[in-house]
């Protein structure tokens, strides 16, 4: 075995240069936004040493930039502290050495030293993004003119030509040769904008070198304004100035303060829903310099129809600045974020509930299913939340449960059929007992069949009752691409289960809480009862007679919802049969066994769970006048003009169909309708009312 000899691992820069430029600022506005980055370094520590000698004479402090088409040149200049010979071979020579950074723990007690960007000393590499040839000429404040500093490299060698030159006025020039075609048609086309985008808050002018155009926003930086309400109104301006579009006020505005972390901004409401996005449209700053326009993971996701701008003064950016980095500073950030924005929307919904209903109303999902997903918004918003009611009124949920708690009892007027309320004192245990329990409810009701919810609204009103609307779930396509839906996973219920959990109240079906169809005890109508029954007798369709509204409508389908315990039971069973398929066969038992059973399982659960009620309406005229004749003469022979029987088991099929969410194309439904048609004119003629065709 020989002995370990060293070697030098070997870097060659005209290969690194470029592609640590490409890595960094991979797109050339960011490129521009380093060098720009770099200037405000420099006049920010002027300013310090102007404030340390408050006598001496300086420049504006200022940036200039400008873009030469015919040379492809970019030139930014800017009047900052400049640099002298050994500063130049410390900071620009050595890629890696932050000359603000030790500035700044040099003064580190200056509190708007915190201003400053750089850290990493490698904002030079975003010269070497834009093109290969460099040239800076920068001379130190307090230095003469002679002894000026004039710096060329091209990114293709590891080297630099430095020279002493004259440079009247203290600072520093860059220019860079824009090799690049794309770079150069880039900034040839969107310099100026990209100047203004990535220098609008900065804290010192940016010019047009040759037309001293102000290109950013200078003097009207919202963050300089003096008091809360003043600094509010101004955000509140500013985010509808720099709106790329014209858009109105926002609905609210929550300012962001330095709380956990250094962070400064505003989060605003937009009153237009078509703003919601899945990235979320809050711009990051990190010390007034833009990191990201619309930056992604910096709000939660039920969070996304806010828009704002944030400015992280402890951001941490390295590397490759487009995709913010997860490190701990973001985390925080986002987190100080989120609790302020929460603590805002519970002062709105508190302060303003107009507003708030407006908020919700723009953006009630969003906001729904933020309340699913996060505690914090719960409980800033979910007893705010507001819901339609049956009575076709939204009332929060905060309201609609102090309504319930004040609920009577009340029954309907026999003879006048008026609701009346009983007083407490003459209500029966039982009646009481029902009182009570209706008082620790909330009652939802739900999108069904027109006729169902015609009835069960009626019976609401009786009982001087409100039940919340629960919105069915997005439909999903079922087996022959109709409509299918599961109340239960919509997001309205799914926040009611939340709210009533926490509030210790049950959550109950209208249809739950009392009888909208109940049975009419007549046996006038036990004969026809009967003839359907036999009718359906492979079916799973129980029939029964009741009375009610609109009384024009003969017969109704409605979907009897099986039992949540009664289900789970069964499930249960199955499996028991499932455990003792695989003791008797072996826990290896074949997969096509196995799977058959679950079949047959998954069928038997689908048969029970889909039955019906044909409800026969006892107080539609022409079901008593049918009754009337079928009691005195009984069923008439069934012919091949009248094909009752038939007739109805076809409605009754398709009516079904229809209950279970899948609704026929329209072809099909036209021959439904003829059915219907057909149906109603066989009852008419066998009934003897030929008089009722007449309208």
């Amino acid at each position: 075995m020989t002995e370990w000899q060293k070697h030098q691992i070997v870097v060659k820069a005209s290969e690194m240069l470029p592609l640590m430029a490409r890595s960094l600022y991979p797109r050339p506005e960011a490129a521009l936004r380093e060098i720009l980055a770099n200037a405000v370094d420099a006049l920010t520590k002027r300013r310090y040493l102007l404030e340390e000698q408050p006598g001496g004479q300086a420049e504006a402090l200022e940036v200039q930039v400008a873009y030469d088409e015919s040379r492809q040149v970019l030139v930014v200049t800017d009047t900052g502290i400049g640099m002298d010979w050994d500063d130049v071979i410390n900071y620009v020579n050595q890629i890696g050495r932050s000359g603000t950074r030790e500035f700044g723990e040099e003064y580190q007690d200056r509190d708007y030293l915190k201003d400053l960007i750089g850290q990493f000393g490698i904002g030079l590499l975003a010269c070497f993004k834009l093109g290969n040839e460099v040239r800076i000429t920068t001379r130190k404040v307090g230095t003469s003119p002679e002894e000026g500093v004039e710096w060329k490299a091209e990114g293709l060698t590891p080297t630099a030509l430095m020279r002493q030159t004259t440079v009247q006025q203290a600072g520093t020039e860059i220019e860079v040769c824009v090799t690049d075609r794309d770079n150069a048609d880039f900034l040839r086309d969107n310099w100026r904008d990209t100047v203004k985008e990535y220098g609008d808050l900065l804290p010192y002018p940016i010019r047009d070198r040759y037309t001293h155009e102000l290109l950013n926003s200078y003097g009207n930086v919202p963050w300089e304004t003096d008091g809360m309400q003043d600094d509010e109104e101004a955000l509140k301006d500013y985010v509808v100035s720099r709106a790329r579009t014209v858009i109105n006020p926002p609905i609210w505005v929550i300012p962001i303060t330095p709380g956990g972390v250094a962070v400064r901004g505003v989060i605003y409401v937009p009153d237009d829903p078509t703003f919601v996005n899945l990235d979320g449209a809050v711009d990051l700053y990190c010390k007034r310099m833009l990191v990201r326009r619309n930056c992604p993971g910096i709000l939660p996701d039920d969070l996304l129809f806010c828009h704002g701008v944030l400015d992280g003064a402890d951001l941490t950016m390295v590397m490759n600045r487009e995709d913010v980095m997860r490190n701990s500073e973001f985390r925080k950030l986002r987190d100080e974020v989120a609790r302020q924005i929460y603590s805002g929307l519970t002062v709105l919904a508190a302060q303003q509930p107009r507003q708030m209903a407006q908020v919700q109303q723009l953006y009630d999902r969003e906001i729904k299913h933020g309340v699913l997903n996060d505690r914090r918004l719960y409980d800033a918003l979910g007893s705010s939340l507001r819901f339609f009611t049956s009575s076709r009124e939204r009332q929060t949920l905060s309201e609609y449960v102090q309504q319930a708690s004040q609920r009577e009892y009340w029954k309907v007027d026999p003879q006048s059929e008026e609701p009346t309320m009983v007083p407490e004192q003459d209500l029966t245990a039982q009646q009481q007992d029902e009182l009570n329990a209706l008082r620790k409810t909330i009652i939802y009701v739900t999108s069904s069949s027109q006729q169902e919810r015609y009835q069960v609204d009626r019976v609401l009103q009786q009982r001087r009752l409100r039940a919340i609307e629960v919105v069915p779930p997005p439909v999903t396509a079922g087996p022959d691409g109709a409509r299918a839906q599961d109340i239960e996973d919509s997001v309205d219920f799914r926040v009611l289960k939340l709210f009533a959990n926490n509030e210790g109240l049950e959550l109950i079906r209208a249809e739950d809480a009392f009888e909208a169809f109940p049975d009419e005890p007549d046996e006038r109508f036990a004969p026809i009862v009967a003839q359907m029954e036999a009718v359906l007798r492979d079916r799973a369709v129980d029939v029964r007679v009741s009375r009610f509204l609109p009384a024009d409508l003969p017969v109704l389908l409605q979907f009897k919802a099986p039992g949540a315990d009664g289900m789970e039971r069964k499930k249960e069973q199955f499996s028991a049969a499932i455990r003792e398929f695989q003791r008797t066969h072996g826990n290896d038992a074949t997969p096509d066994g196995l799977e058959e059973l679950l079949e047959l399982a998954a069928k038997q659960i689908e048969l029970e769970a889909g039955r019906f009620d044909l409800i026969i309406n006892a107080n539609n005229p022409i079901v008593e006048k049918f009754a009337e004749v079928v009691e005195q003469n009984g069923f008439l022979p069934v012919d091949e003009k009248h094909h009752v029987a038939e007739s109805v088991a076809i409605e009754l099929y398709h009516s079904a169909l229809q209950y279970n969410g899948y609704r026929p194309d329209d072809r099909a439904m036209g021959l439904i309708l003829q059915g219907r048609v057909k149906l109603l004119d066989s009852l008419l003629e066998l009934a003897s009312l030929e008089a009722a065709r007449q309208p």
